[in-house]
């Protein structure tokens, strides 16, 4: 079985690497490699949104349970409202929006967790 973080800002970075290593989406949580809309099934994915590698890392697809979908609708709800969105996906998928902004966004975002949790 798959250790998945459990922390924010681990998951941000893990989903941050995800999209690093494997490929960014627009208009679908991931897509296989045919570039189809693979929202059934995230075990052929090839690409991810900035929610669906937040999805990923956490161990969403994998463990579907109620705490782990909370806590990652949780920090996809930080995300939106940081960014001025009500959704965090209608900022992914935005013509202009480009991979590097998503990358930095979650990687910025873990960094001000970390940076908050070590003031408190």
């Amino acid at each position: 079985m798959t250790n998945y973080p459990t922390d924010p800002a681990d998951i941000l970075e893990a989903a941050a690497d995800l999209l690093e290593s494997t490929g960014w989406t627009k208009g679908a949580y991931h897509r296989n490699m045919y570039n189809d809309s693979d929202d059934g099934d995230a075990q052929n994915a090839v690409s991810y949104c900035a929610a669906g590698a937040i999805r990923r890392a956490a161990g969403w697809y994998d463990h579907h349970s109620v705490p782990m979908a909370r806590g990652t609708m949780d920090i996809e709800a930080m995300l939106a409202e940081k960014v001025g969105v009500i959704c965090l996906p209608s900022w992914n998928d935005k013509p202009e929006r480009k991979v590097h902004e998503v990358i930095d966004l979650l990687k910025e975002t873990a960094k001000d967790l970390r940076n908050r949790k070590a003031a408190a």
